[in-house]
């Protein structure tokens, strides 16, 4: 018997002697997601502008990502525009792009927004969560403190607690953007 634990927040046993590919889950489905390719080039670019690789005001060349990326122009350029729809830069005819610059008043408004929204979300998790849940939760709490106290600051995917609290709740870790 063979267990894997590969990005994902399930446990898959699959069983050597089976003959077509007897696999039984041990937790929830996972459903497998396709991606086009501006997607993925949009992700891209959209986890280089969070991590501070591109940062606020630079200036997005569709020339130069089309060869980094050995795709077309106009796939950088759909997934440039769906980053403009975010917010995450802006477009301009024949200049390419921009990342987005914003003020300390546009900042503040949306950690309001997020406190709004992640407190009613909270609010809805918590009254649907069952005990070994809620021991969970305050596990990676705990761990998430430790870190923060050995001053270890570590960037994920998906958020052990935010995926945690969107369980009850249903919310698949790719839109539990809490």
């Amino acid at each position: 018997m063979i267990l894997c634990w590969k990005n994902s927040p399930e446990l898959i046993v699959v069983s050597q002697n089976a003959k077509q590919h007897d696999i039984s889950r041990v937790a929830s489905k996972r459903a497998i997601t396709r991606q086009s390719l501006p997607d993925v080039i949009a992700g891209d670019i959209r986890e280089r502008i969070l991590d501070g690789d591109l940062p606020e005001g630079f200036t997005i060349r569709q020339e130069a990502l089309a060869e980094e990326y050995d795709v077309s122009r106009m796939l950088v350029r759909e997934a440039l525009k769906r980053l403009d729809a975010e917010g995450l830069v802006q477009l301009s005819n024949n200049q390419g792009a921009t990342v987005t610059k914003h003020s300390l008043d546009e900042i503040g408004e949306i950690f309001d927004l997020r406190i709004l929204i992640e407190v009613n979300l909270f609010r809805r998790a918590i009254q649907a969560m069952k005990t070994t849940q809620i021991e969970r939760c305050e596990k990676i709490l705990e761990a998430m403190e430790a870190s923060y106290d050995a001053n270890i600051a570590v960037r994920l995917k998906v958020n052990p607690l935010q995926y945690a609290i969107g369980q009850p709740l249903n919310i698949p870790p790719e839109q539990n953007g809490i």
